[in-house]
């Protein structure tokens, strides 16, 4: 593995364990859907360019951040504490990239703060009719009990 990598999360939060590529972005919904169609692309191998969000969907996505935050943090402590108790001999946590991860974060973080809990957290893809990446999570053996590996996934809004 050629260093970290840890994107915009804090370095001690998250290691993603991703292979690396460069994409051409295509956003023709049709094209994509030609090339996958035909077999000539799989959909994991495209992607479109991301915009800003517009302010009417930030402004939805703070109104339910603010409307569900107690609840979250609330079900993160409850997660985090069973957990603990289901892995008394250390905890992997091991985030399917993307939606898993902020939730891996916030709950490394929980682990450390509320339970004294060092766990180590991965970030990991899957993809659909592909599988799990087995050499990421071959990395994260070679390095790690199994018996401590928790997979974590989720949205967080």
């Amino acid at each position: 593995m050629q260093g970290s990598f840890h994107g915009s999360y804090m370095a001690e939060d998250v290691t993603f364990l991703l292979k690396r590529i460069s994409l051409t972005p295509i956003d023709d919904v049709n094209e994509k859907e030609r090339l996958i169609q035909s077999g000539q692309r799989h959909y994991s191998e495209m992607l479109g360019l991301e915009r800003l969000p517009s302010e009417a969907y930030l402004s939805l996505f703070h109104e339910a951040v603010n409307r569900n935050a107690q609840r979250m943090a609330r079900d993160l402590v409850m997660l985090a504490r069973r957990i603990n108790a289901a892995r008394p001999h250390g905890v992997t946590l091991v985030s399917l990239a993307r939606a898993g991860t902020p939730v891996g974060v916030l709950l490394r973080r929980l682990l450390i703060d509320l339970m004294g809990v060092d766990a180590p957290h991965y970030s990991i893809s899957v993809i659909r009719d592909r599988g799990l990446d087995l050499n990421a999570l071959d990395h994260i053996l070679l390095r790690r009990a199994p018996e401590t590996v928790v997979f974590v996934d989720g949205w967080t809004a």
